[in-house]
């Protein structure tokens, strides 16, 4: 009898806790008017530091694009430290020499032609934000011979 009674007993409470309502929402308080509008959205999640397969998988694509937007008719005006102008067809983007130079800014050779000239042209994109962008382009190399070496993180004039 008493173990029908604790059955009885506990299918009256699950059937009363089905019908419990929710706690109510806290009032509004007083000093926040009715009117105001709501909370910004948290800042985005940091990024952590850009590996180098991340950087492999990615650099072609932001390289690319960057010279789409910058093109005209596929041509890609560039001035040189030297002044001269260079209107550049893109031929392939290297990633074997894919190299760090300081943390989030990676560089590779970008192989580009203008007429008859071959240029290795090196495009530091920054991989350190969460907006990725190329940084800087310099001519590394002119018909193979190239015009400054790296040490580091910086270029040294040849």
């Amino acid at each position: 009898m008493a173990t029908m009674i604790h059955w009885l007993v506990f299918l009256w409470l699950a059937a009363h806790a089905q019908d419990e309502t929710p706690p109510a929402a806290p009032p509004p308080s007083p000093e926040a008017p009715a009117d105001q509008p709501p909370a910004p959205p948290p800042p985005p999640e940091e990024l952590g530091p850009m590996t180098p397969s991340g950087a492999r998988s990615n650099y072609s694509t932001i390289v690319e694009n960057y010279i789409l937007q910058h093109s005209k008719d596929e041509v890609l005006p560039l001035k040189d430290k030297t002044g001269r102008k260079w209107l550049l067809r893109l031929e392939r983007v290297d990633l074997a020499p894919l190299r760090e130079l300081k943390q989030g800014f990676y560089v590779s050779c970008v192989q580009m032609r203008d007429g008859k000239d071959r240029l290795d042209v090196d495009f530091t994109v920054d991989f350190s934000t969460a907006r990725w962008r190329v940084s800087s382009v310099n001519v590394h190399r002119l018909n193979g011979k190239p015009r400054f070496k790296y040490n580091g993180s910086g270029r040294v004039p040849l």
